[in-house]
């Protein structure tokens, strides 16, 4: 075989070294140089981290001996080196796409391992997300080989990723889409396809659905021209009242279109039941719900197995992800028919993409206002849409499902542990989420119900102040969106329990990624929200802060990472001497300048925050030793800025004020004092108010409590 030195050699060949006798497999031609990998003779103890290569995998050179190749074994040859080697043989290009892929496949784990794995947790430091993808090597190196397919549309990984999909649902067919809010959209104008015939949904027909829950299931239902009918849902399990259902069926009911709220699934047996009754089509959105049970007559059954048709999303924050993406699964070949008509532009042909004349009669059919012979692909039975889905987005889903189970328990059991965790706050400030019966929820979210004194936004300042995410259960009550003003509908009862979910109601994160170490942190931060009572009596909810008596233990951090200060009102008595100049005086206490003293040498950090201009506070903060922000409009934003540039975790914070410009900095941080004389809103959020006036030993009752904590004499 001989050598072309117009061309060159070229990735796959196989060469000979004329002095060195060495055999590279060339692996890469690049300007000036070439890259290659040794072939050696295998011998059975040496296989073990290479690949062989056997008489099959070649294009040219006949050999009856396997040979070896280490792929990290890399040996680059300059183009001006080339006339040394003589072409020898040829892989083929299956055999060449297969070591190359290998490559890549090494290349993503790694990446995976250095760039993606998971950091340890560090209180105060790390997030608690309430959602996010979970992912390893595996989907990485399922990307890279659908990049290197370069389909790109629908291919291999989507049918397979659809074939999988509908055997976990234990459905004929599963189809997937774009997104899940497609999902929602293509399962409702399914329903309203004129090959339903007297079955379709038409303008004015209702559907019953829920308030509390996301918009684009009810988006559907009027973009298509229908009525949606909504009921109250129970908390605390945040789904549909079958009784109300049964009681909004009208003459013009035609549908059911439910979502399993946060992974939790609704009354099947009774949604299905009247479903049946009515003649009803029944819609189950379980975008939040893959993996979740529910049980028929003792056996198991996953959700998106029970309506006419369900729907799924892979968003990010979702069960599974795969980007954007989202599913539509059914049994009824028909409907089937439909929704994959509805998904590619509302065609009539059903081949897939990249295939011709599947049917065999793509030039031979006749439709009533069209030609005769009509080329198939560009007849439509449908005003359709886009909605499908890329063979990348398949790759990962793929992967995706290949942990679906393990998944599903971590989910179930962070469930438990924060059930088990709050439990005795349940019934008191908080409710907390039951599961349906006969159910086995694959949870979503930790649903939480604030009691009627507390304020939401209180808790979830507090929260997310100490990083941890927090979610409204979605629209809350769609009814009282901006976007449903004028919308047409009907309220088959009060929504008085969705009103609630809409005032009172937020989630917190269960999803695989969080660890105990993230969970335990969420339950003290919401325990800590929460003061409880001496003598194990029910917590009891203060706006932030439970309000401490005089007469019981200070609440201090253990340890205390910093203490900030107010000035006026604080240090001083509130009171200013205007002197016949106009300069300012203020009356401080020499005891709270020597407690100041005992604090600095016990190295405990502190910090003076006024919003003050006065020359004065700069001059007894420097005489005290304090550093000192003066002139601070908004607290609260400095004091964030502050702990995060120092990595000081608001739970080790104490803060002094005495008037409403410290309120939100009390809140922000892990325990609030308050001079005995501070305005009324401070003494209510205060964790705890001294003996002492400001001015009047109020900071040196603060030091002594501190010093004494840590018995510092």
């Amino acid at each position: 075989m001989t050598f072309d030195t117009t061309t060159g050699f070229t990735a796959g060949d196989i060469i000979l070294g004329h002095n060195t006798q060495h055999t590279l497999l060339v692996l890469e031609q690049r300007d000036g140089w070439l890259r290659g990998t040794p072939l050696e003779l295998c011998a059975e103890a040496e296989v073990t981290g290479k690949e062989v290569l056997n008489a099959s995998d070649f294009e040219e050179w006949h050999r009856s001996t396997p040979l070896c190749v280490d792929l990290w074994q890399n040996i680059r040859l300059a183009r001006a080196d080339a006339h040394k080697y003589e072409l020898c043989g040829r892989l083929k290009i299956s055999s060449l796409d297969r070591l190359l892929r290998m490559i890549g496949h090494g290349l993503a784990h790694a990446h995976y391992t250095a760039i993606h794995s998971p950091p340890p947790f560090h209180e105060g430091v790390s997030s608690v997300p309430v959602s996010g993808k979970h992912w390893g090597p595996e989907e990485m190196e399922n990307l890279l080989d659908a990049s290197l397919d370069f389909w790109l549309t629908a291919g291999r990984f989507c049918r397979d990723f659809e074939k999988r999909l509908a055997y976990i649902l234990e459905r004929k067919f599963a189809l997937a889409v774009n997104s899940g809010s497609s999902a929602n959209l293509l399962a409702i104008s399914a329903l309203c396809s004129p090959l339903l015939h007297e079955r379709r949904l038409k303008p004015g027909d209702e559907v019953i659905t829920v308030a509390a829950g996301f918009p684009t299931t009810v988006a559907p239902i009027v973009q298509m021209g229908l009525v949606p009918v909504f009921v109250d849902i129970g908390i605390p399990d945040y789904n549909a009242l079958p009784g109300q259902i049964a009681a909004a069926v009208g003459p013009r009911t035609r549908a059911i279109f439910l979502a399993h709220t946060l992974g939790n699934p609704f009354d099947l047996d009774a949604v299905t039941s009247i479903a049946k009754e009515h003649e009803l089509w029944l819609v189950e959105d379980s975008c939040d719900a893959l993996g979740s049970l529910y049980s028929v007559q003792g056996s198991p059954r996953p959700c998106g197995s029970f309506g006419h048709i369900s729907t799924l999303s892979f968003y990010p924050a979702h069960h599974i992800t795969t980007g954007e993406g989202g599913a539509v699964a059914c049994d009824d070949p028909l409907l089937h028919k439909i929704l994959l008509s509805l998904r590619d532009w509302g065609r009539d042909c059903w081949c897939a993409p990249g295939a011709d004349d599947s049917c065999r009669r793509r030039f031979s059919q006749k439709f009533s206002q069209l030609p005769q012979g009509y080329d198939h692909k560009y007849v439509y039975s449908h005003l359709g849409y886009n909605l499908k889905f890329s063979d990348m987005q398949a790759a990962v889903g793929l992967a995706q499902l290949q942990r679906l189970e393990a998944f599903t328990k971590a989910r179930r059991r962070n469930f438990a542990f924060l059930s088990q965790e709050l439990a005795d706050l349940d019934g008191g400030p908080l409710i907390l989420p039951q599961p349906t019966p006969r159910s086995s929820p694959s949870w979503f979210g930790f649903l939480i119900t604030l009691d009627p004194s507390c304020n939401r936004e209180d808790i979830l300042r507090w929260l997310d102040f100490r990083k941890i995410g927090t979610r409204l259960l979605f629209a809350g009550n769609i009814t009282r969106q901006p976007c449903f003003a004028g919308v047409p509908h009907r309220l088959a009862a009060p929504l008085r329990a969705t009103d609630i979910v809409m005032r009172q109601t937020f989630w917190i994160g269960l999803y695989p990624s969080l660890t105990e170490e993230h969970l335990a942190y969420s339950v003290r931060a919401i325990r800590k929200f929460f003061r409880q009572d001496t003598g194990g009596q029910r917590i009891q909810k203060e706006p932030l802060h439970t309000l401490e008596t005089t007469d019981r233990d200070p609440a201090l951090p253990d340890p205390v990472a910093l203490i900030v200060f107010d000035f006026d009102g604080v240090f001083t008595d509130n009171r200013v001497l205007t002197l016949e100049d106009g300069t300012e005086a203020v009356f401080c206490n020499r005891g709270d300048g020597l407690g100041i003293d005992r604090l600095r040498k016990a190295g405990i950090p502190l910090l003076i925050c006024s919003t003050e201009t006065n020359p004065v506070v700069g001059a007894r903060s420097a005489k005290l030793g304090i550093p000192v922000q003066q002139g601070c409009g908004d607290k609260a934003a400095f004091l964030r800025n502050w702990l995060r540039r120092h990595h000081i975790s608001p739970e080790h914070v104490v803060y002094m004020g005495n008037d409403i410009n410290d309120r939100e900095a009390m809140r922000i941080v892990g325990y609030g004092w308050a001079p005995a004389d501070a305005h009324p809103e401070i003494l209510a959020i205060a964790s705890h108010i001294t003996r002492s006036c400001g001015g009047r030993g109020a900071v040196r009752e603060l030091a002594d409590a501190v010093l004494a904590r840590a018995k510092i004499s």
